[in-house]
């Protein structure tokens, strides 16, 4: 196979669109967490090892934020923080919403709140979901998930999608697969990826990141290099093209905003997300939704990654691409993009 395989939230065509709207003083995106509720997932390395759902933010001001930036640009919104989406208590409100109003969404998702009934809704508006999905065998996947017969519920809401027509079978692709890397599962990976190739899914395998519940087992779970080279070289093989983590476009556009409403950027580099260097994201505050417009909001995240654009810079050239990488794309790309929205010097 020599298609490439994008996933419609990270494609090229996605990307394009959100830097032009950008470009015109526009907000394309917004990257929302909803929820730091995680109620029936127990993944032994997450990310998040703190959860307080306590002050999150109810559906009618993520309804003004949305009506307030649709004359200004917005069409996609991203979920992908710390908690399951579906466990935020308006998440069904939310996407109807969104569907009415004609913004896309993509979101992340254990799966396991969901029953066919759900699934059939989400496929009616038109999502864009990326799944967990770290092994076909039920045991290793669930050893990974922290709860037995977890992997069974994931499989079968799988085969229930593939089943019932829910992925695009031409041009990009509204379903991806996460794949994180360990030990105990990188022998299924291939699996996996082959699987991807045939039904127009797209493989989002990625390294294990030292966050979270992860870093008191991460010696257990990482994967060598040479074996994170052997497995990107079987990866390349199957689908027939240099495999690579795709940039997200929320690293660099729009508005990152926790389940409080806090407008978040990267500390260090000014970016909205830092978790594609692999290690634990460490946040500056710079406002909050429900004291600050969009645009308020979005004028101090300009001003802030300026500040620290050449030290961002100097971080990102000082560390090396990972060997697959992981959640918003290679560094050398990113880098790039960063001095070029940022009208830098290219030599």
């Amino acid at each position: 196979m020599s298609h490439v395989i994008e996933y419609l939230p990270y494609s090229t065509k996605t990307v394009n669109e959100s830097n032009r709207l950008t470009l015109q003083g526009q907000i394309p995106l917004l990257d929302l967490e909803l929820t730091t509720n995680c109620l029936h997932g127990a993944c032994i390395y997450c990310d998040s090892d703190i959860y307080n759902s306590d002050s999150e933010l109810g559906i009618e001001v993520y309804k003004n934020l949305i009506k307030s930036t649709l004359p200004h640009g917005l069409k996609w919104i991203y979920i992908c923080g710390l908690g399951e989406p579906s466990d935020y208590e308006y998440f069904y409100d939310f996407i109807e919403f969104c569907f009415q109003v004609g913004i896309q969404i993509s979101f992340f998702s254990h799966t396991l709140n969901f029953d066919n009934t759900d699934l059939d809704f989400l496929k009616s508006k038109n999502i864009n979901m990326i799944m967990k999905c770290d092994s076909f065998r039920p045991k290793v996947f669930d050893f990974l998930l922290g709860k037995s017969g977890s992997a069974d519920k994931i499989l079968h809401n799988l085969d229930y999608l593939l089943s019932n027509g829910f992925i695009k079978r031409e041009g990009e692709t509204n379903l991806a697969l996460s794949i994180v890397i360990t030990k105990k599962n990188i022998s299924d990976i291939p699996e996996i990826v082959t699987f991807c190739a045939k039904n127009n899914i797209f493989p989002s395998v990625g390294q294990l990141e030292f966050a979270g519940k992860a870093k008191s087992i991460y010696n257990d779970l990482m994967v060598a290099d040479d074996d994170l080279h052997d497995l990107k070289a079987k990866i390349s093989g199957i689908l027939g093209y240099d495999y690579f983590k795709p940039m997200c476009p929320s690293t660099f556009h729009g508005l990152h905003l926790d389940a409080h409403g806090n407008c978040l950027v990267d500390d260090s580099t000014g970016l909205n997300c830092s978790w594609f260097l692999l290690e634990e994201a460490q946040y500056k505050k710079l406002g909050n939704i429900k004291e600050n417009n969009a645009y308020s909001l979005l004028e101090r995240v300009k001003q802030y990654r300026s500040e620290r654009s050449k030290q961002a810079v100097a971080i990102l050239e000082n560390k090396s691409d990972a060997i697959i990488g992981g959640c918003g794309g290679c560094i050398s790309k990113i880098c790039l993009e960063l001095k070029n929205t940022m009208g830098m010097d290219q030599k």
